[in-house]
């Protein structure tokens, strides 16, 4: 695709730090089986930030699916142009820049994040800390209330923040009202 990266998610990391294939050390079908094959893909470096473009892009490509049979046959398969939904930023667009892949109950955890001003109007956005809801797994740590800057069209501001993990497992969190 022109405006994605892809990259392959059907390997697992072992103990000793190798990639080793989810199928198994042989990839063969065997007759009826079926698979499925996990992707990510991610916007290229040079439209990730740019929300204009973002907000308009459906289109992803082709997928072009490629095999040899157990005789040596050759096969291929093109898919016709695959589509996306375009995301509904709203105003503002904020991501995670960079975070440890793994954190430890009841320690903190720096995040970096970037917030991407997608309307047309300059915006001075304020960070404000809510950690008053009940079975909250996660803390945020630092000083509440504080200003962004202002914020262009278009512009970002990357920052910094602390977070406290209280419950184990996957969360999701509530960032803008």
């Amino acid at each position: 695709s022109p405006y994605f990266d892809v990259k392959p998610m059907n390997t697992i990391v072992t103990e000793e730090g190798s990639e080793r294939w989810v199928f198994g050390k042989v990839n063969r079908f065997n007759s009826q089986e079926c698979r499925q094959y996990l992707f990510c893909l991610t916007p290229k470096a040079n439209i990730k930030y740019n929300c204009s473009i973002l907000k308009n892009l459906t289109e992803i490509g082709k997928l072009d699916i490629v095999w040899v049979t157990g005789i040596g046959e050759r096969g291929h398969l093109q898919t016709s142009q695959l589509e996306r939904m375009p995301p509904n930023y709203g105003d503002m667009k904020l991501m995670i820049e960079r975070m440890e892949s793994k954190a430890k109950l009841k320690s903190k955890l720096d995040v970096v994040f970037r917030l991407i001003n997608c309307c047309n109007r300059t915006v001075e956005p304020i960070l404000n800390f809510d950690n008053s809801a009940p079975n909250q797994p996660l803390l945020w740590l630092g000083l509440s209330g504080r200003s962004l800057g202002p914020l262009e069209s278009s512009a970002f501001v990357d920052f910094e923040l602390s977070v406290y993990p209280i419950e184990t497992g996957i969360h999701s969190h509530v960032f803008v009202d």
